[in-house]
């Protein structure tokens, strides 16, 4: 098998910053869900059972639970753990052929994997510096300084990234995660070095019709598959390069797998999309109820799960949510 990276390494969009991982979606461990594909999990990870989510930066609360709500994972080719070179090594154990800086044609290969096509739709835009400080994690929702998104700020093993995620209004961009950063410094009380490392990328959020182009197999970004509300898509991405290959194997047919195993969580995650931007106290009600739940991986997995209610407010919103 060979696989063609049109860039000279893996990752290369990504500068070291932190990515997570989400575990609320299913009720088992999505580790373990990744390992039953074959997938091994020997990438840099810190799981994260405690978070604070923040409306506007003033009301603060302590979203836990027993069990990891996410995975922190490092990006790009910086750092020997990160997520791209773990699965780098990982391919070449398995006898695949990577043939770094070389472009194949979508329509010449068996598995298309280009990362976010279409029209952008969210931006994230941020920084990853050395800070000596205990592990944190915190959101905050704020169309100030985020129109439609939140910001990121991850510490873990003496390393940080601060993030601005912005959906459908894309401008200004700079002068936004700038303006993150002031407030995170106040709040926090430190000061991002001057040597921070930026780094950028889109996405786009769209639920496929289908997933072939011919007899090519699209999967991860390419496809469409990320989370319409907050913008977790690695999961997602393994999963559909999963199925595919399982597919390629002889095993279950594409579209049925990625149809039965990624759409309703797909049409579930547009949805809440849809009404966290069009219901004026959907982050005070999502804040209220993950502040007074001792775990808050049952009341996001309900969120996620494309329930009787998902399906009774459908019809409302379907016309702005395309297919």
């Amino acid at each position: 098998m060979r696989v063609y990276e049109r860039s000279h390494q893996v990752g290369r969009r990504f500068n070291d910053d932190f990515q997570g991982l989400e575990n609320w979606s299913t009720r088992g461990d999505c580790l373990d869900e990744l390992r039953a594909h074959g997938v091994e999990p020997t990438w840099w990870s810190v799981p994260f059972s405690q978070s604070e989510l923040r409306l506007s930066a003033l009301r603060a609360a302590v979203v836990r639970s027993p069990r990891p709500l996410f995975y922190a994972l490092r990006r790009g080719a910086a750092h020997p753990g990160s997520l791209d070179n773990a699965l780098l090594r990982q391919a070449r154990a398995a006898g695949v052929e990577i043939c770094l800086g070389q472009r194949a044609e979508p329509s010449a290969v068996q598995i298309f994997a280009g990362g976010p096509s279409g029209r952008p739709v969210a931006l994230a835009r941020g920084l990853s510096f050395a800070l000596d400080r205990p592990e944190f994690s915190a959101t905050i929702l704020c169309d100030h300084l985020a129109p439609r998104g939140y910001i990121y700020f991850l510490v873990a093993e003496g390393q940080a990234t601060l993030g601005t995620v912005q959906v459908g209004d894309l401008r200004g961009s700079t002068q936004r995660l700038q303006a993150a950063v002031d407030a995170v410094e106040r709040r926090w009380e430190f000061r991002v070095p001057a040597t921070a490392a930026a780094w950028a990328g889109h996405a786009g959020f769209a639920i496929p019709r289908h997933c072939m182009r011919g007899r090519t197999l699209v999967v991860g970004e390419a496809a469409g598959f990320q989370d319409a509300l907050f913008g977790f898509g690695i999961r997602t991405a393994m999963l559909s390069g999963a199925l595919a290959a399982i597919s390629l194997s002889g095993g279950q047919d594409y579209e049925s797998a990625w149809r039965s195993r990624l759409l309703p969580y797909m049409r579930a995650s547009r949805l809440n999309r849809a009404v966290y931007e069009r219901a004026g106290a959907a982050k005070s009600l999502l804040w209220h109820l993950l502040k007074s739940s001792p775990d808050a991986r049952p009341v996001l997995r309900r969120l996620y799960a494309h329930s009787p209610i998902h399906q009774m407010l459908s019809p409302f919103v379907r016309a702005g949510l395309g297919a």
